[in-house]
């Protein structure tokens, strides 16, 4: 999914611009009516981020609280609608609540909004798969999970649509167990009915050194390993497949072919969208939208068709398409590194009573929280970056990179700037500009990309997270002030029981063949509660 840019400041999609970059006069670009729109920054605001890397960083000793969602934004919700309007009408009815919800947003919040999807069409994808499925699960990164939950979608699963939502944490083989298990047991502690599982990638050996020529065929053979702890899901969904009166899936114990139970469909495709879809799926489909009772989009109906469908949403580049590959055992939905490689909704029967539906990766809006963070956990194209090196930054105050990279200063006495590092990584790994400079904005994208991809791993504390809990469930304020007091005098405690411990430095390499990064993160302290 290509990244368009909105440069007004009060963004609409028929004011965004086209693919190739001039101005478009339909309600969406020409080419991809599912283009991600964000709000474009001003050049002033880019200049100004390159500037701030060029000084020196101070290293974070312990990571800072950050709010997330401190201010719950409600998402766009689908106007109500019968089988009596016309599709004209539907539709002119849901241009015209988005735009008059991005009028709102831009002018309580302007500034202090972070980058989210402002095409029309996305947020479709998203109703249509909350609509027809029966149970949702929200996918989110464990480095970072709290980030990839937004608040407003689980007051709309659970508390309006009164359906059930689980999430599920992936790539946790990235940080440790008790992180996992903390993330886990804070989720099920701050949202009353959520229910909560996790699921691995790969496993990667830690201690393993990659030659330059081989490093991205391995990260790549790695990606197409899937998820690993695919039975543990499979095992935690059946119940709830079962108590809907669906077949549970198999799982097959056969390493590099772990897949549950295959279709009856021998000749369904390797991908299907909205428009290369079975036609059963696309029966399944219309027939549980039908179902839909007029006055409520979202309420579910009394009578549904056989079979269960699964929802899979969350943010672009958490894994939603390669757990339905694992899950169906086959790819039957390309995958990518970049975010919003996934088009259309896509639906895989896993067997003849269970229909998964995959929704494109969204952006839900949140104020105040650093844009940066958003090139940091993957959910922004780092190809597309105006400057890179801010999330550089962000990254280097908490990780020594310059160690795990074992880059030589180029100024002696000076202290590192997250260019200084992408200086002295260019130069060591010999990329330079036409003009004979160190190609910094190279080295910076390959930087980031090891660390999208694991190889350098910043993952976050709930101790180093903070949420509103108040905001977004009326019944949590009796017993809010305990909880927060309860946490607090367990990290007074654990901070006294704990010694900072230092990391150690990095051998220098012997070998002209460059050595990967480990897999490290020098505040793995903080994170094992």
């Amino acid at each position: 999914m290509h990244i368009v840019h909105d440069s007004h400041h009060h963004p609409h999609p028929q004011s965004s611009q086209s693919s190739e970059g001039g101005p478009s006069s339909n309600a969406t670009p020409q080419k991809n009516r599912l283009t991600t729109v964000f709000q474009k920054e001003p050049q002033s605001e880019v200049e100004k981020r390159k500037l701030e890397a060029q000084k020196p960083f101070k290293r974070l000793t312990e990571f800072p609280v950050e709010s997330y969602y401190g201010e719950l934004i409600d998402i766009p919700l689908r106007p109500p609608w019968d089988y009596s309007m016309s599709k004209e009408e539907v539709e002119a009815n849901e241009r015209v609540v988005f735009e008059d919800y991005l009028d709102i947003l831009n002018e309580k919040y302007k500034d202090r909004l972070n980058h989210f999807e402002h095409n029309l069409e996305v947020w479709r994808q998203l109703w249509r798969v909350c609509e027809i499925s029966d149970v949702l699960f929200i996918l989110a990164d464990s480095r970072h999970p709290l980030f990839h939950f937004p608040p407003a979608l689980y007051r709309l699963v659970v508390k309006v649509m009164n359906k059930p939502l689980v999430l599920v944490l992936t790539k946790t083989d990235l940080v440790p167990e008790k992180q996992v298990r903390a993330w886990l047991t804070y989720f099920r502690n701050k949202f009353p009915g959520l229910m909560t599982t996790f699921v691995r990638s790969y496993d990667p050996d830690p201690n393993e050194v990659y030659v330059a020529s081989k490093k991205r065929k391995k990260i790549n053979k790695n990606r197409k390993n899937f998820h690993s702890g695919v039975k543990q899901f499979i095992e935690f969904i059946n119940p709830l497949l079962v108590e809907r009166g669906a077949v549970p899936l198999e799982y097959k114990e056969n390493p590099g072919e772990q897949q549950p139970q295959n279709s009856s469909k021998p000749n369904e495709k390797e991908s299907e969208s909205d428009s290369e879809m079975s036609e059963d799926a696309k029966k399944e489909e219309q027939e549980r939208i039908k179902q839909a009772k007029e006055e409520n989009p979202y309420e579910q109906s009394d009578q549904k068709p056989k079979g269960v469908t699964l929802g899979f949403i969350g943010h672009p580049n958490v894994g939603k398409s390669t757990l339905i590959n694992t899950l169906k055992g086959k790819k039957v939905c390309s995958t990518s590194r970049s975010p919003g490689h996934t088009k259309y909704k896509q639906t895989v029967y896993l067997n003849d009573t269970v229909l998964l539906c995959d929704c494109p990766g969204l952006v839900f809006p949140a104020c105040d929280v650093p844009k940066v963070l958003q090139v940091v956990c993957g959910i922004f194209p780092i190809a597309q970056l105006r400057e890179p090196y801010s999330a550089i930054q962000y990254i280097a105050e908490r990780v020594p990179i310059e160690r795990v990279y074992s880059l030589e200063k180029i100024y002696k006495d000076a202290s590192w700037s997250a260019y200084e590092i992408c200086e002295a990584y260019a130069e060591k790994r010999g990329y330079h500009t036409i003009k004979g400079r160190p190609d910094t904005h190279r080295a910076a994208l390959e930087m980031l990309k090891d660390h999208l991809d694991g190889r350098v791993t910043l993952y976050f504390s709930p101790k180093s997270a903070k949420i509103n809990v108040r905001i977004y469930d009326e019944s949590q304020q009796e017993n809010e002030e305990d909880i927060e007091e309860e946490e607090e005098q367990q990290e007074e405690g654990e901070n006294a029981e704990e010694e900072p411990q230092e990391q150690e430095e990095e051998p220098e390499e012997s070998s002209e063949e460059k050595q990967g990064p480990k897999n490290v993160n020098p505040f793995a302290l903080l994170g094992d509660e």
